[in-house]
């Protein structure tokens, strides 16, 4: 009797198995894997977050320092604001001063009326004198002469040059009514004798004899005053 042999094909002990390697250990690298990606990611967004803060830090500094150099800058804007704002005020000033110092004396109406006044309390004649050859001396003048004559004043006018020196202002030689009234509406003179008049320098001049004499010099400059 013949015994037939039937032999089996060997089992392959990796079933299931992928390139060699067990289901299990495909699963437990693939854990590993997702596990290191994880770490990875969240690794990744922390730097993310890093850089995201110390830019926003960054930012917020530089934005603090423009803010303190804008207002640095205002700051001394101001300074020379003010600075320029007081050199100009003291520069109109300034010209203020030279502009009273060149311009012709005018008596204003409230002086004119004050000495109107007091000169009709004691009217009479008067030697209206100027500066020879200074015209603002002899604008002046006209403008006493018309105050002299409404207050009833005989006016006899002329011009003159002292000699060695120079009057300033108004002059009145003498006391008497004439000077009381200039007191009395607070209007500066000077009230002592003249320097003596040069040799043939009058021109045009009416005298009354007698009578006191008003003399106008020139307007004193500002170094002086």
């Amino acid at each position: 009797m013949t015994k037939s042999i039937i032999q089996t094909a060997p089992q392959n002990s990796h079933r299931g198995g992928m390139f060699g390697f067990s289901v299990e250990s495909v699963n437990d690298w693939s854990n590993r894997i997702y596990l290191f990606a994880t770490i990875f990611s969240i690794v990744f967004a922390a730097i993310a977050l890093l850089s995201s803060y110390f830019m926003w830090r960054s930012s917020t500094e530089i934005s603090a320092a423009k803010d303190r150099a804008l207002a640095a800058y205002q700051a001394d804007s101001n300074v020379r604001a003010a600075k320029l704002e007081k050199e100009a005020r003291e520069a109109q000033l300034e010209t203020e001063k030279i502009k009273a110092s060149v311009s012709w004396r005018i008596f204003s109406k409230a002086e004119s009326s004050a000495l109107v006044t007091a000169l009709r309390k004691a009217s009479g004649p008067v030697n209206l004198r100027y500066m020879d050859g200074d015209p603002e001396s002899l604008y002046l003048a006209i403008q006493l002469s018309q105050i002299l004559a409404l207050a009833g004043w005989s006016v006899a006018p002329g011009s003159m040059k002292p000699g060695n020196a120079i009057p300033f202002g108004i002059w009145i030689p003498q006391s008497g009514p004439l000077a009381e009234a200039f007191v009395a509406a607070n209007i500066p003179f000077t009230l002592k004798p003249l320097p003596q008049q040069q040799t043939g320098n009058q021109f045009n001049v009416q005298m009354i004899p007698n009578a006191p004499f008003l003399f106008v010099g020139p307007r004193q400059p500002a170094a002086f005053q």
